[in-house]
């Protein structure tokens, strides 16, 4: 099972879990299943999946960009990001991705990872 098709599969899940979504169906048992070992396996990974996959409803991942004017190639890592959509900056909405502490700069993201855990506190 490829990366796409084993995001879409959890999200179904998990619309479906969350309950709120009338047209949401629970995805097959057996596919649920193949879903969680494949992302176990691609998490095994470098945890780098394709920016067509990440979430859309706010939740803060980290992205791995290219230059947003795309002239110099330069990539780099953007943390704590989310998709945002209506956010306002001159009057012009916005829809895309955006920093938490600076939400009107523009990313070009090739690649999502879920954050990392916080540490455990030590006693």
């Amino acid at each position: 099972m490829n990366k796409s098709d084993t995001i879409k599969i959890l999200n179904d899940y998990n619309k479906w879990r969350r309950g709120g979504d009338d047209e949401a169906l629970m995805p097959e048992p057996f596919d649920i299943g193949l879903a969680i070992d494949a992302a176990v396996k691609f998490l095994g990974e470098d945890g780098w999946m394709p920016i067509d996959t990440a979430p859309k409803d706010g939740t803060p991942v980290d992205l791995f960009c290219i230059d947003a004017n795309e002239a110099q190639g330069y990539l780099y890592r953007r943390p704590d990001c989310y998709w945002t959509t209506l956010t306002k900056w001159n009057g012009v909405e916005y829809e895309g991705w955006a920093k938490m502490e600076s939400p009107y700069a523009k990313y070009v993201p090739k690649y999502w990872r879920p954050l990392p855990p916080q540490p455990k506190e030590q006693k």
